[in-house]
Order: structure tokens, then sequence, then C-alpha cells
């Protein structure tokens, strides 16, 4: 799976499929997605193939899956352009808009979010170095509230401690799951 149909389909199962805060759509209602990012400047994330290449992958996914920016879908795009005072701001903004679900990248845009409500689901769509240890979620399992994910931890051992994490992953159950339309489902996964 590629990493725009993993992001669309991370953001749509997340808006039409995971019950937090679940409350049924209105007949008609078009969902609105909220996006914040941190660093890309907002010239970027516009219009229907926006240069940014995250953006453009997220609005990729989404279309496979049958939502279009414009058509049946609203998704507001907004950037701090690398200032990090505006993160509030931003989120209160998309508060106040009245979205269906937000996506956030990066830990700053996250915080700010959390600060702003905790009804709204929030999507971290990466950018995150550790939110456990930051204080951002109880666990990566089970992160509370209305914030759900990925992040990506990179280890920086060497040698043997890495041989020892490596024989202690082997020995240790992992848990993993993944969304699909019942459709695009592997065999013996429907």
């Amino acid at each position: 799976m590629d990493r725009r149909v993993f992001l669309g389909t991370l953001a749509g199962s997340a808006l039409f499929g995971a019950p937090i805060t679940a409350q049924a759509q209105q007949a008609g209602k078009v969902p609105r997605i909220g996006l914040i990012f941190a660093n890309t400047p907002e010239t970027e994330m516009t219009g229907p193939r926006p240069t940014s290449k995250i953006a453009r992958a997220f609005l990729e996914g989404m279309r496979e899956l049958g939502w279009v920016d414009g058509q049946n879908i609203t998704i507001v795009r907004k950037s701090a352009e690398g200032h990090p005072d505006r993160y509030i701001s931003l989120a209160q903004e998309l508060v106040s808009l009245k979205m269906d679900l937000m996506v956030v990248a990066g830990s700053g845009p996250l915080t700010a979010m959390m600060q702003a409500t905790d009804t709204i689901p929030i999507v971290s769509a990466g950018g995150l170095v550790d939110p456990v240890a930051q204080g951002l979620v109880k666990s990566l399992g089970r992160p509370g509230g209305n914030v759900t994910g990925l992040t990506i931890i990179v280890s920086t051992g060497t040698g043997s401690s890495q041989q020892s994490r490596r024989s202690r992953q082997r020995r240790r159950r992992v848990r993993c799951g993944s969304a699909y339309p019942e459709t695009d489902a592997p065999p013996g996964h429907r």
C-alpha cells in the first residue's frame, strides 16, 4: 500500500469509521477536515494538486477512497509556516470553523490542537518523535482522548544493545491492525 492510500485511509477511517465522539452525519452535510502543518508554506498546500508532497499524498489518498475536496468533502489547509507562535491561533480558527476531523503534522500543531479541542477527533499524520515521552499521549497502543495517528520512533542504539533489542522484539507478540474496505481486504481478512 503506498503512502497516499495509507494517509487517506487513516484520515478516512478516523472520520467515517471510528466512533470517537460519534455523531450521526446529517443528511446532505459535507464533512470538513482541517489540516495543520508546522513548516510547509500554505502556497504549497493549495489547489487540487498541491506542490507539498504530504498535502498532495493526502488529497490523492482521499480521492482514491472517493472523497474529493470541494465536491463531497471540504479540506481546510493551514500552516504555521515555521512560526510556532501561530499554532494556537490556527487550531482555534479551525475549531471555530466546526471541523469534523483535524489532521496535524508535528508535535507543535498536535499540542495546540489538543489544547483547542477535546471533542473533535485529531489524527497525527507523523512528525512526532516520541509522543509518550513528550507527554502528548498515554501510550502508543491506547493514546486516549480524541487523538490517534502515526509516529516515527528511530532507534539510535548500536552494537550489542541493538542485537539485544532485536532478540527481545522477536520474542514479543505484536498487535497490529489494518483498515480496508471489505472489497479491498486481502484474502482471508474479510
